[in-house]
């Protein structure tokens, strides 16, 4: 394993790991007692290979099917859990926002990860819902929104 991350170390760093890897080893394992023999070179290529070793790619959100268009009457109110058609691969927890393009037609808030879509006039509007997680990846859906007198 620890082979893996001096490869992924280049250069310069990647010829001071390899002079230096049988520290590394007694380092990372917890033996210290030659450490006042690793000198800067193999200061810095320790500092890489672990760098190397715990950086994580950033994920973004994933849309999961579909948000259902809506068809609403005025005066209604409709409120919809968004969690379901968001997931995150490394399953951090996300924030939801959402805007309504027509706020004319209709407007929208999020209570967490509940949207509540209000009627303002007949018309169309599409909605957008963005799921954020930690590290500002994210993703969104659209849907639309149709206020119509039924009848």
């Amino acid at each position: 394993m620890l082979q893996n991350k001096v490869r992924a170390v280049r250069g310069s760093l990647a010829e001071a790991t390899r002079d230096y890897s049988y520290l590394f080893q007694e380092v990372i394992m917890g033996n210290c007692q030659n450490k006042s023999s690793i000198g800067w070179a193999g200061l810095v290529a320790l500092i890489a290979v672990v760098d190397a070793g715990c950086a994580s790619p950033a994920y973004p959100p994933v849309p999961e099917g579909t948000i259902p268009d809506m068809t609403l009457e005025p005066g209604g109110d409709e409120n919809l859990s968004v969690a379901s058609y968001f997931s995150h691969p490394d399953d951090a927890v996300l924030t939801y926002t959402a805007s309504s393009a027509t706020e004319s037609v209709v407007t929208v808030s999020m209570d967490g990860s509940r949207l509540t879509v209000t009627v303002v006039a007949v018309g169309e509007s599409a909605v957008t819902v963005t799921a954020t997680d930690s590290k500002r990846e994210y993703a969104q859906q659209e849907f639309k929104v149709t206020v119509k007198v039924s009848g």
